[in-house]
């Protein structure tokens, strides 16, 4: 079945819009710790494709069915990575939960979490892999991201920042949210639906 690559994207921003205003309204009201079970279901939409047979994959009989463990032992040391990552994200986020104020703790988990991981796939993984893939997650963790102190700037008040915006955080969360989203879809949508080009006859079939 094939689904234009404009309703991927339009969809994709309608959800971002509706998320935006679910969170904002969450956040004003104190529902910080909520936010995180509020994504459960949402998340769980993922296994609709699955039930209803949506991918192309060869459906087997019955009697071949069931969890390929040849795979993961011709691929050991990749699913090994891969179970190290679900479950050091599964720590984190409940440190995060539960440590919310102890940041010294946060990041004392996450430093080790992330020496653990680092070392784990220069250790399994084929040397370029392994380097490639430690060299991302560094670039990452090292970037200067200025914007959640950006949040408290535009939203303090003249107590805490004399002369500053002091934005409602109604405002802040979900109006200039909601804007963005608006500003964005029209074009984006226009520019997906028109950028069908000759040289790459998969991106205009269907």
């Amino acid at each position: 079945m094939f689904i234009p690559e404009s309703f991927v994207v339009q969809v994709y921003l309608t959800a971002n819009l509706l998320a935006t205003v679910i969170i904002g309204l969450m956040v004003e009201h104190g529902y910080t710790r909520e936010m995180y079970w509020a994504v459960v279901p949402f998340s769980m939409q993922v296994l609709i494709p699955v039930i209803i047979g949506y991918f192309p994959e060869l459906r087997l009989p019955p009697h071949k069915r069931g969890f390929n463990w040849g795979l993961v032992k011709t691929n050991r040391n990749f699913f090994s990575l891969a179970l190290l990552m679900a479950v050091g994200s599964v720590i984190m986020t409940i440190c995060n939960l539960e440590l919310n104020d102890d940041w010294k703790s946060l990041l004392a988990v996450a430093v080790v979490l992330s020496a653990v991981l680092c070392t784990t796939s220069l250790l399994l993984l084929p040397k370029v892999l392994g380097k490639s893939i430690v060299y991302l997650f560094l670039s990452s963790a090292l970037y200067v991201d200025i914007s959640p102190a950006l949040n408290y700037f535009y939203l303090a008040d003249d107590s805490c920042v004399p002369g500053g915006p002091h934005f409602d955080s109604t405002y802040y969360n979900i109006y200039v949210g909601i804007m963005e989203s608006l500003a964005g879809n029209p074009p984006t949508i226009v520019h997906f639906r028109t950028r069908c080009d000759v040289d790459v006859p998969s991106s205009c079939s269907g």
